[in-house]
């Protein structure tokens, strides 16, 4: 009779127990699904595991140097320190450019130059002369026969160690000498010279020897002396020769004179002989008097000069070298 009264009671309770037990299936999928699609279930399902109090002692007593580091992400996951390293890549850039200017600025220190230009626009005066001591019919004691020519150009470039560049070279027109005597200059153009096949000289400046730059530098009054060898081509033969140079410095400019001795067959020249000569000395002296402004020319690169050359000492000049 008990059991009849309690059995409705008992199924009541069963199905208060089911309805209960779905309806937290039901509500434990919704907070699934209404989490962030990076928080997965298998992550809910595997939490992270609880850290034994071995391991916090151990993490507490570790420096903080290497916490730091083992909690820091590498610098390819960090945008941060991908940013950081980009900007030093930057500064050391900007680091080389700078070093870059100063060695470009030494560099044009170390190339700066002293500029002789010859150049007919340059303002600045050259000629060429030529003297043979002679012995005229008419005389009864020698004389010097001066013949000159002002058809002089080119440079002379000078760096900062006080060498010629390989492009310091000047052209003589010989074909424009003259003297006193209108027969000594035909014959010496036409016989001595022949400068229907050679009309020019050249002297490339290889080397400047005693030559104190201070003095073409400063701005005071400075007697000058040195030597300018190199090659000195005339009449087809090329030969090496030093000028001996005296000169004044002042104000930025410099006047002197520069002057070679040499006898006529050094060059394959023949000794002047006309009827109204009575002897030619075997001896002929080249002069250059100059009056020119110093230029400093900082900028100029040496290493842009395209060099000139002058014919083989062996070989007669082609008539490339008539455009000097």
């Amino acid at each position: 009779m008990k059991f009849n009264v309690l059995l409705p009671q008992l199924i009541i309770l069963i199905l208060l127990a089911i309805f209960i037990s779905c309806s937290s299936e039901e509500s434990n999928v919704t907070d699934i699904n209404s989490l962030p699609s990076e928080i997965t279930k298998s992550e809910l399902e595997s939490p992270e595991p609880i850290k034994s109090y071995e391991s916090v002692q151990k993490e507490n007593s570790m420096p903080r140097e290497v916490i730091k580091s083992e909690s820091e992400p590498s610098e390819n996951t960090n945008p941060y320190g991908t940013v950081q390293k980009e900007k030093k890549e930057m500064n050391s850039i900007d680091d080389a450019k700078s070093k870059k200017s100063d060695d470009e600025t030494g560099s044009n220190l170390e190339n700066s130059m002293t500029v002789f230009d010859f150049g007919n626009d340059s303002g600045n005066s050259i000629r060429a002369n030529y003297r043979v001591t002679e012995q005229l019919a008419r005389l009864s004691y020698p004389i010097d026969a001066v013949g000159y020519t002002e058809d002089v150009s080119g440079s002379i470039y000078i760096d900062a160690k006080g060498q010629p560049t390989s492009d310091s070279l000047l052209t003589i027109d010989l074909s424009k000498l003259k003297s006193d005597e209108s027969r000594r200059d035909n014959y010496l153009r036409g016989n001595a010279l022949e400068t229907d096949k050679f009309p020019k000289a050249f002297f490339l400046v290889n080397e400047l020897k005693n030559l104190d730059m201070s003095d073409l530098t400063n701005l005071n009054s400075n007697d000058i002396e040195f030597q300018m060898v190199g090659d000195l081509t005339i009449h087809g033969v090329t030969k090496s020769k030093t000028w001996n140079v005296s000169a004044k410095s002042e104000l930025g400019s410099i006047k002197g004179n520069a002057s070679i001795s040499f006898p006529f067959s050094d060059f394959d020249m023949d000794i002047p002989n006309l009827f109204f000569i009575i002897s030619v000395e075997d001896k002929i002296t080249l002069e250059l008097d100059f009056d020119v402004n110093i230029s400093l020319n900082p900028s100029l690169d040496i290493n842009t000069l395209v060099p000139k050359t002058t014919p083989e000492s062996s070989k007669k000049p082609t008539q490339q070298y008539q455009g000097y």
